[in-house]
């Protein structure tokens, strides 16, 4: 599975890559399916929190600048940024003040090499990338050295991760009877579970995607094009179902048999719901790109992941296509009109 270009929309995207996981090539519109509804009414108004943004460094953005190519995975820890770049097959590490601290990685299936990462997750234990086209999980340290990595034989393929403090994963697959599946350090399966929502199962797969966002242990799923996401604590569902603050439906899909064999699309253009999600601390922070007002990719909702409580907005300086949010930091990976990373902190307007 190629990863996706930075640029790409999300709606393109996860067409593209559910129909590759499922061995089902996209084609022309057939009979369309309905799909289940999480929430059948409208949701709160927006509330945005007005501040000022200081740009505290950028890195790229410029033809000639050769270190972030095509990046597509963010994600952020221990005073420290770490981007995934699709076209070089590497982790670029930067440091908190913007300097680069090293790279790692290449094409192919030996050690410190990629050829299909799906995800990007940086905590106290290390990073860890999951590989699934190597069938794994590969584990990194803070200092940019090869740690080993976890098989994922077991599991199956893997579309997102969830690191549970050092002692296994969550894996975000596509069965949709049993989406998760929880490893040991070693790749062995402890358990397989789905959402606490009898509806999931009965999503096609273009409509049951989604993110993990994860920190110390607790895990958040979200869909990407949909409404609403779920908060665990390792394999326990904590609390009901929680909604997105503005109401997204689940994509209509078309599906059609041919000679060739069953196509399935999107039936419309869907804006994403969560383009990116990231967890700091208690709070869920949901990059969302849907209609209503939206400019251009811009919104940041901020939820309570115990109450699931909306916090309220800010609205980014810039298009993004991934947001990371650790401490004070917004970490932002866009194109202007070449890749840049920049790191953001909100500055609260005076009254």
């Amino acid at each position: 599975m190629s990863a996706p270009t930075a640029g790409r929309s999300w709606g393109a995207r996860a067409a593209v890559l559910a129909c590759l996981a499922a061995s089902a090539a996209c084609g022309p519109r057939g009979d369309s399916a309905r799909q289940p509804t999480l929430w059948k009414d409208t949701h709160q108004r927006r509330q945005f929190i007005t501040q000022h943004w200081d740009t505290l460094w950028t890195v790229g953005g410029s033809e000639q600048d050769s270190l972030l190519l095509r990046p597509y995975l963010l994600s952020a820890a221990e005073g420290a940024v770490y981007v995934f770049d699709a076209a070089a097959k590497r982790v670029v590490a930067f440091g908190d003040d913007g300097k680069l601290r090293w790279t790692l990685g290449s094409n192919g299936a030996g050690p410190s090499e990629f050829r299909g990462a799906r995800d990007l997750k940086a905590s106290p234990e290390g990073i860890f990338v999951l590989d699934p086209r190597n069938n794994r999980i590969a584990r990194l340290g803070a200092d940019g050295t090869w740690r080993g990595a976890v098989p994922l034989t077991a599991a199956g393929h893997a579309e997102q991760m969830a690191p549970l403090d050092g002692s296994g994963f969550v894996l975000l697959t596509m069965n949709p009877d049993s989406a998760f599946v929880e490893v040991d350090s070693s790749g062995s399966v402890l358990r397989r579970f789905s959402l606490p929502w009898e509806g999931f199962s009965r999503l096609d797969a273009l409509a049951r995607q989604g993110y993990i966002a994860a920190e110390n242990g607790q895990w958040v799923f979200g869909f990407s094009i949909g409404d609403g996401w779920f908060a665990y604590d390792r394999a326990r569902p904590s609390g009901e179902p929680r909604a997105y603050v503005e109401h997204t439906e689940f994509p209509e899909v078309a599906k059609e048999q041919a000679p060739q064999g069953a196509s399935t699309k999107l039936t419309e253009y869907n804006a994403c719901s969560a383009c990116s999600m990231s967890m700091d601390g208690n709070t869920l922070n949901v990059h969302f790109g849907g209609y209503t007002g939206a400019p251009g990719k811009r919104y940041l909702d901020r939820f309570n992941v115990r109450s699931g409580k909306y916090l309220g907005s800010y609205v980014l300086p810039a298009s993004a296509q991934v947001v990371e949010v650790e401490g004070d930091r917004v970490y932002v990976l866009a194109e202007d009109p070449y890749p840049i990373l920049l790191a953001l902190r909100p500055r609260l307007a005076p009254r």
